[in-house]
């Protein structure tokens, strides 16, 4: 089980890489962050980065499933294109996918965008806040 779960992060990383995203469920997971006497409750960076990580793998299924059907119509494109040069254009037919295509809900897209952008900025925060309490 264990294998399989580090095959999907290896598999975001390069995704992740191609579209030039910095970070990664398996970064994530693996990074760890020095404590110090007035340093963030483990519990609770924990905590949030486990929701960030749930979160990265959510936009690495969604990305693999919009790749996976941009796939299926530019191959059914080809597959027109295809029938275009070897027939006359008033004997093609339109022949639609053979299994249909889920919708795709650019609102869903853009909540989980959106909160991913409120988690980082969030991590980063307090980040932030626990390099200035120690700077005091």
């Amino acid at each position: 089980m264990e294998e399989n779960i580090e095959r999907q992060f290896e598999e975001q990383k390069k995704l992740f890489k191609q579209l030039d995203v910095e970070l990664d469920a398996l970064t994530i997971h693996q990074k760890d962050f020095a404590t110090k006497f007035r340093g963030y409750d483990p519990d609770e960076v924990d905590t949030f980065l486990d929701t960030v990580i749930k979160d990265y793998g959510q936009f690495f299924v969604i990305i693999n499933d919009l790749l996976n059907q941009y796939e299926k119509v530019q191959h059914q494109a080809r597959a027109n294109y295809e029938a275009l040069q070897h027939k006359k254009v008033e004997e093609v037919e339109f022949n639609p996918p053979a299994e249909k295509l889920p919708e795709i809900d650019k609102k869903f897209i853009e909540d989980v965008v959106k909160q991913l952008e409120h988690n980082i900025d969030e991590l980063k925060y307090r980040i932030q806040v626990g390099f200035d309490s120690e700077r005091d």
